[in-house]
């Protein structure tokens, strides 16, 4: 959850060496989908996994 109501996007510069800023390239690499719900207090970003059965 975020406070911040600025829709949430993939940052593809490093922005130099500063540590933040890289979470949504990992669940964008990780996930078959994401997306951001906005609501009246900030915003939440949810990804979905695809999982395959095994046997």
């Amino acid at each position: 959850m975020d406070r911040s109501k600025a829709i949430a996007r993939v940052r593809l510069d490093s922005n130099g060496d500063h540590i933040h800023g890289r979470g949504l390239l990992l669940v964008d690499a990780l996930s078959d989908r994401w997306g951001t719900d906005l609501y009246h207090w900030g915003k939440q970003v949810w990804g979905e996994l695809k999982c395959e059965a095994t046997s």
